[in-house]
């Protein structure tokens, strides 16, 4: 009797069990069709996530097929087909509305989830053998990512939900270049869009990654891009991240130029610059900063109030002065500095001084000579009354925020 209690009653949770799995399949093709109709409400991404990622559907994706209770070919799949599933889904949604959060960061999601299964089981001794094909069909997919945010950017080059998912491509692809699947144990979980792979250390190729790359705190050391690095990294290898690296600069000038207020594109070089100028520590110099200047100058001529351009020449100038990388000695920045001082005050001028940016910019190259080169009559011009004079005249043409500038010329005053 206690037999038949028991089969009874593993019948019953079997029958609940092919319930809910029921429930679920019905479920994730109802949220694939009403996301792809409206693809803004987040709720329902998590949702499809969730199902995506539940115990009972592992079950489905775990059984035999002998034993599967709902067999539904769009859930037994392969890492393969989940990921062309919801790309097809992603790119739907997109199609609808390119600017929308919950699609992109889908997509992001399971790219990751692709590369978890693809590459999460490396170092075990079944999966070794075949890991380099493996890694070579993630470096494919990649790729293919790459050209789908470059067809998303000719429709929209200001798109940052595009840029931000191809930062997280380029630093997939980087991670796939310079690591094995046998020699990383976090290689499956590694990969969330920070460039986090081992750019900090230069010591030791097997410890753990420095802080991410891709962020405010970008502090290379730029260990990677160095031929005579003693970190282990194959020289193939290095020259793929190169390439990849450069291609990628070369991008953000042509979306650059096409419009200059594109701030993603900026932003986006600001951080490629310190990887890209590492590889020839000579390049390191005014050519390379004239340069980008040089963008500065074409960008604030053709639109002089546009802010986009002004944001990336302060990062310039932080940038050529940085205590870390030594980029400039005291007498090449002054040089540079006046340069630029001499150009923009041109354009204000030109613009009768109704330019705020112009004078904010005046403004910094005049602080600069005062506090961070303690030279103040630099060239016969006296900066510190410089300062006074941009800060009164951007007090005039720029009431709504007179008590910043208030502020600032009283901190110019106590020094």
């Amino acid at each position: 009797d206690d037999d038949d209690d028991d089969d009874g009653a593993s019948d019953g949770g079997e029958i609940l069990v092919s319930k809910n799995i029921a429930l679920e399949v019905e479920t994730l093709h109802l949220t694939e069709k009403l996301l792809s109709v409206n693809p803004d409400p987040a709720y329902l991404w998590n949702h499809r996530r969730e199902l995506l990622t539940s115990q009972t559907m592992s079950r489905v994706a775990g059984a035999d097929n002998s034993s599967r209770s709902i067999k539904d070919p769009k859930f037994n799949l392969s890492p393969l087909e989940f990921i062309r599933q919801e790309q097809i889904l992603t790119q739907t949604a997109l199609q609808r509305n390119p600017k929308a959060y919950g699609p992109w960061f889908h997509r992001k999601w399971s790219f990751r989830h692709y590369l978890q299964q693809m590459l999460g089981d490396c170092n075990q001794d079944k999966a070794r053998s075949n890991e380099e094909s493996r890694r070579e069909e993630c470096i494919i997919m990649c790729k293919a990512e790459l050209i789908l945010c470059s067809e998303f950017l000719m429709m929209d080059e200001r798109n940052f939900h595009c840029w931000n998912y191809r930062r997280f491509v380029v630093g997939t692809l980087i991670a796939l270049y310079l690591y094995s699947c046998g020699s990383n144990d976090a290689m499956g979980t590694h990969f969330d869009g920070m460039w986090e792979v081992d750019f900090m250390n230069d010591t030791d190729a097997t410890a753990a990654p420095g802080p991410p790359l891709i962020g405010a705190q970008m502090k290379a050391k730029r260990v990677i891009l160095s031929p005579s690095s003693n970190d282990g990294i194959d020289a193939e290898d290095r020259n793929l991240v190169i390439k990849l690296l450069h291609s990628e600069w070369d991008f953000t000038s042509e979306k650059i130029y096409q419009n200059f207020s594109n701030g993603s594109a900026f932003h986006y070089r600001s951080k490629l610059l310190p990887l890209i100028h590492t590889e020839n520590e000579s390049r390191l110099t005014s050519e390379v900063i004239n340069e980008e200047l040089e963008i500065i100058r074409n960008a604030v001529f053709t639109e002089p109030d546009d802010q986009t351009s002004w944001w990336y020449f302060r990062f310039i100038l932080s940038w050529m002065r940085d205590e870390s990388t030594k980029t400039l000695d005291d007498e090449e920045y002054k040089r540079i500095l006046y340069q630029e001082w001499e150009s923009i005050h041109d354009l204000v001028d030109a613009e009768d001084g109704q330019c705020k940016w112009g004078l904010l910019g005046l403004h910094m190259i005049a602080t600069a000579f005062c506090k961070k080169l303690e030279d103040e009559k630099y060239n016969g011009e006296n900066w510190k009354e410089h300062v006074f004079s941009y800060l009164n005249q951007l007090l005039e043409l720029d009431p709504d925020r007179s008590r910043r500038y208030e502020t600032m010329l009283k901190e110019v005053e106590k020094h």
